[in-house]
């Protein structure tokens, strides 16, 4: 009998020391997969995306906005056809569709008398004039687009038409504090001038710091760009990592340089932004020991964005 009970408080010991064991590598894998699920602190990930309009905080200022200069086709003196610029808003990013419905409304500021807008072949301008035209709801889970239509006349061209363009999401649909916006210019001719780029950090306010954020969005874009630009993304692998599915959606390959990680790709005319995520390597900390995280201007000479 003795024997007998030996053996059975050594399997009870052996099953209790297995799932102590499982529980550690669980509490493990949990505490990793959170720091990598949370995009931001408090913020959650945005969930609207678009070919022209940036993702942007809804605190920025209009000086603040991407900017992009269009060059449009001249038209031939009997041409009176008006011109017509095209973009879209959508729920879904690469391939990827949220898994949350959303309502937002768009805004058109500064667009002279006698412009149209439309939203999929529907008249929204007295909407947009009378301070936004909110959009249907875009549903979980269903890739959606709206394809927006803007309508100038040939003769308000001559000068540059100068706009800017928000969609904001209602509060109950996106907690994120982001939107999407581009301040436009359409240009009739001639040359586009003035390549400028940019990198920046989408959660930087003037009420946070670093240390606030389990990770960090990093938005990327140029502006006046008449041709392909090589662009280069580096960052010290010491305290960060790169998303890998941003790597792996655009076929990319990192390598190392003068003590960074480095990364190439092509932006210009067909591609010029994108959101890129960074994930910590080091803890949050307000210490004095981790004083890179204290301020942005700290954080900025740890990813850095450039032409090559």
């Amino acid at each position: 009998m003795k024997n007998s009970k030996k053996k059975i408080w050594m399997i009870m010991f052996f099953v209790i020391l297995l799932f102590v064991s499982a529980g550690g590598v669980f509490a493990a894998y949990v505490s990793r997969s959170y720091v990598k699920g949370v995009a931001t602190t408090p913020k959650q990930g945005f969930i609207l995306s678009s070919d022209y309009l940036v993702v942007t905080s809804k605190a920025s200022t209009q000086d603040q906005y991407s900017k992009k200069k269009i060059l449009m086709d001249e038209k031939s003196q009997t041409d009176d056809t008006p011109y017509i610029f095209t973009f879209d808003v959508r729920n879904s990013q690469y391939d990827m569709v949220f898994g949350k419905s959303i309502i937002y409304t768009l805004h058109i500021d500064g667009l002279p008398d006698r412009v149209s807008i439309y939203r999929d072949e529907v008249d929204i301008t007295n909407e947009i004039k009378e301070g936004g035209a909110e959009a249907p709801r875009m549903w979980t889970f269903t890739k959606e687009i709206h394809k927006y239509k803007v309508v100038i006349p040939k003769e308000l061209m001559s000068a540059g038409s100068e706009f800017t363009i928000t969609a904001i999401p209602s509060d109950d649909s996106d907690r994120s504090g982001n939107m999407l916006a581009l301040k436009v210019q359409l240009s009739v001719a001639g040359k586009i001038a003035g390549f400028s780029y940019k990198g920046y950090f989408l959660d930087k306010t003037a009420l946070n710091n670093p240390y606030d954020f389990a990770a960090f969005n990093y938005a990327v874009s140029v502006s006046n760009a008449a041709e392909d630009h090589t662009m280069v993304l580096a960052w010290n692998p010491n305290y960060f990592e790169i998303d890998p599915f941003f790597l792996s959606d655009n076929k990319l390959t990192p390598y190392n340089q003068d003590g960074k990680k480095k990364v190439e790709f092509i932006m210009g005319p067909s591609r010029d932004s994108y959101l890129i995520k960074f994930y910590r390597l080091k803890g949050q900390s307000n210490s004095q020991d981790e004083t890179w995280q204290h301020t942005w201007e700290g954080l900025e000479n740890i990813i850095q964005f450039s032409e090559k």
